[in-house]
C-alpha cells in the first residue's frame, strides 16, 4: 500500500513541482545563501519580514548544491511531504493506532486537495512542510521520553514558522489527554515533564533571537498579519479552515460508514487519540484562526489532528469486518484516488503556470543577458491571466534579478495601463502567453532580436 502511495503521489505533483521560481522563492535563496559558517550565524542573526532562519537554510543549501535549478527545489519539497507521511504514521502508531489505520492517517492528510499541493508546488511553501515535520517529530520524542531531542525539533519547528511557539501548549494539553486512556493501556505513552520544560525553554530562546533580528511583530506587521478579534471575521476563517482540513477526511469517514453499515462503537482507548486530536486542531489554528489573511498552507499543520481522528473512527467502522473486505476496501479507495488524478492536476496547474511563466521569460532573458547588460529593461505584464509576472515575482523583482543576471541589468515590469513608451529609459518587451514578444523603442536597434516572440531554447 505504501509504494502505491507513493507513486500516486509522484504522478499527482512530481510533473508539477519545481516549474520555476515565484514570488518569495527568491527572497527565501537570497538570503539563505551559505558559503561559511559566518553565513549560518548571519541567517540566525537576521530576517526577511518573517523569521524563519531553517527555512532559509534550506534553500541555501539547495542553491549550494544545484544551483538555480528549481526542479531540485521542487523535489525537496515533494520529499519534505512524503517524509512528514511517514512521521505521522509512526506518530499515530505511537497514539496507539493500528498499522493499518495509521496508513490510513498518513494517506488522508498527504492526499488532501488542500494545502499539500500548494505546500508542494509554491517552493515557498516548505515552511509549512517544515513546521509540521519538526512538530511531529518533536511530539514523537515526547511521548518516548526523549526531552533533549524533542526540544532540538521544537526549536527547528519555531525557527521554521511561527505557528510552532504553540507547541510547549500542545504537549501540555497531550500530557492531560493521556489521562483519558485506560490506565491499562500502559504502552501508550505521554510526553514527558521533561519534554515540556525543554519545550518551554526553547521557546524563550527562539523569542530572545527573534527579538535581536528585526523581524517584524504584530505590531510592525502589515494589516493583513494583525489578528483581529472581528466575530465575522473569525467564523468566516472557522468555515474555510474546517473545509479545507477536515472536509477530505470527512468524506472518507461517511464513504467507509456507508460501505460498512456499523455503528461507530469508541473505546476506552480511543478517547486519548480523539482529545489529542482537537487538541491538535485547536493548537495549530491558535493564530492564524484570528489572522485577516487567509492561506491553504495554514491548513497543512492543524490537518495531522484531523487525520488522527478520522482515522481512529475508520479503524472501529471496519474493526469487525473481515480481513478481505478491509483489503479491497483500501484498494478501492487508492482506485478512487487514482481516478481522481484529473481533478488533482487541474488544481495544482494554478501553481504550474505561474512557475511557468516565471521560467520561461528568466530563459528569454537568460538568452538576451549579454545584449541587456546595463540597461534598464521594461516588460509590460499580460494581465489577461493569473499566469503573469506581477503575480510570479511580486515583489521579489529585484532580488530575482540580482540571483538570475547578477544585477546585469535592471528589471521593471509594469501593467498595461500605466506603461508609456516616452517613459521607458530602455528596451521593452511584452509579455503574450507566456512569451516575451520585443517592444519598440529608440534602442531597439542596438539589440539583434528576431522579429516577432522570443525563441525559448
Amino acid at each position: 500500500m505504501w509504494l502505491s502511495a507513493a507513486a500516486l503521489f509522484a504522478l499527482i505533483y512530481g510533473t508539477g513541482c519545481g516549474h520555476g521560481f515565484i514570488s518569495d522563492d527568491y527572497a527565501w535563496i537570497s538570503h539563505g545563501q551559505i558559503a561559511s559558517l559566518s553565513d549560518v550565524r548571519r541567517v540566525f542573526a537576521s530576517a526577511v519580514g518573517f523569521y524563519r532562519p531553517i527555512v532559509s537554510l534550506t534553500f541555501g543549501l539547495d542553491h549550494l548544491a544545484f544551483g538555480l535549478n528549481p526542479k531540485a527545489f521542487g523535489l525537496t519539497n515533494w520529499l519534505l511531504a512524503a517524509v512528514c507521511a511517514m512521521t505521522l504514521y509512526r506518530l499515530a502508531r505511537a497514539f496507539g493506532l493500528t498499522p493499518g489505520s495509521s496508513t490510513l492517517a498518513a494517506c488522508l492528510w498527504l492526499f488532501n486537495f488542500h494545502g499539500i499541493n500548494m505546500a508542494v508546488l509554491w517552493i515557498s511553501g516548505r515552511t509549512s512542510l517544515l513546521l509540521t515535520l519538526f512538530s511531529l517529530i518533536a511530539v514523537l520524542a515526547s511521548l518516548r521520553g526523549r526531552p533533549l531531542l524533542t526540544g532540538l525539533a521544537a526549536a527547528a519547528a519555531m525557527f521554521s514558522k511561527e505557528e510552532a511557539i504553540i507547541l510547549p501548549a500542545l504537549l501540555i494539553l497531550l500530557r492531560w489527554c493521556s489521562w483519558l486512556q485506560d490506565r491499562r493501556e500502559a504502552s501508550i505513552a505521554a510526553p514527558t515533564a521533561g519534554s515540556i520544560v525543554t519545550t518551554t525553554l526553547v521557546l524563550a530562546a527562539y523569542l530572545l533571537c527573534r527579538a535581536g533580528s528585526g523581524a517584524m511583530w504584530i505590531d510592525t506587521a502589515p494589516d493583513y498579519y494583525r489578528p483581529v478579534l472581528s466575530v465575522a471575521a473569525i467564523v468566516r476563517n472557522f468555515l474555510e479552515y474546517a473545509d479545507r482540513s477536515a472536509t477530505f477526511s470527512l468524506i472518507a469517514v461517511i464513504l467507509v460508514w456507508t460501505w460498512s453499515r456499523a455503528t461507530v462503537q469508541i473505546q476506552e482507548s480511543d478517547r486519548r487519540v480523539l482529545a489529542s486530536g482537537l487538541a491538535w486542531i485547536g493548537c495549530g489554528f491558535a493564530i492564524t484562526l484570528f489572522l485577516p489573511v487567509r492561506s491553504s498552507l495554514y491548513a497543512v499543520f492543524p490537518s495531522v489532528g484531523v487525520v488522527l481522528i478520522a482515522a481512529t473512527v475508520i479503524g472501529r467502522l471496519v474493526e469487525h469486518q473481515p480481513a478481505a473486505a478491509v483489503n479491497r476496501l483500501a484498494w478501492s479507495g487508492m482506485a478512487l484516488l487514482c481516478a481522481l488524478l484529473p481533478v488533482y492536476l487541474e488544481r495544482n496547474e494554478r501553481w504550474v503556470e505561474l512557475a511557468h511563466v516565471s521560467r520561461q521569460v528568466t530563459r528569454a532573458l537568460h538568452r538576451l543577458a549579454p545584449q541587456l547588460e546595463g540597461k534598464t529593461v521594461t516588460i509590460v505584464d499580460d494581465m489577461s491571466t493569473r499566469a503573469n509576472l506581477t503575480n510570479a515575482w511580486a515583489a521579489a523583482t529585484r532580488e530575482m534579478s540580482e540571483l538570475e543576471f547578477g544585477g546585469a541589468f535592471r528589471i521593471t515590469v509594469v501593467k498595461p495601463h500605466d506603461f508609456r513608451v516616452s517613459s521607458a529609459p530602455g528596451p521593452v518587451f511584452i509579455l503574450s502567453s507566456g512569451d516575451l514578444v520585443a517592444g519598440t523603442t529608440a534602442e531597439d536597434e542596438e539589440l539583434s532580436l528576431a522579429p516577432g516572440r522570443i525563441a525559448v531554447p
